[in-house]
């Protein structure tokens, strides 16, 4: 409901900013879950297919890599709701809600790649 009103410039009521914020916080968590259950699964599977310990670690250390914004990006998400929850104004909600979207993007992206 908030989501659409915000892209109207109308301002959410407090209840539909509370909902707004615990449907967030419910997405990101469960892009967490989701991507914590496919990481450690997806590493040892980058181990296991290595031919030598230097192609395993190289392997390993690039998917690292690719993986650190994503993890970095949870934080951010989550501060950014944490932030929003204590505040009544349009920006912050917009900012939780667009980095709460980028990260879930960035998780898709992340496991739909490799």
């Amino acid at each position: 409901i908030c989501m659409a009103m915000m892209v109207s410039s109308i301002s959410c009521t407090k209840n539909e900013r509370i909902e707004t914020l615990h449907a967030s916080l419910i997405a990101v968590n469960s892009a967490r879950d989701g991507f914590v259950a496919w990481d450690l699964p997806h590493q040892q599977a980058i181990v296991e297919a290595a031919t030598s310990h230097e192609q395993g670690a190289a392997a390993l250390a690039a998917y690292q890599a690719k993986r650190k914004p994503v993890v970095d990006g949870f934080e951010v998400a989550y501060r950014a709701i944490a932030l929003a929850a204590t505040q009544t104004d349009d920006l912050s909600l917009q900012a939780a809600l667009a980095t709460a979207g980028d990260l879930i993007a960035a998780v898709k992206r992340l496991i739909g790649d490799l």
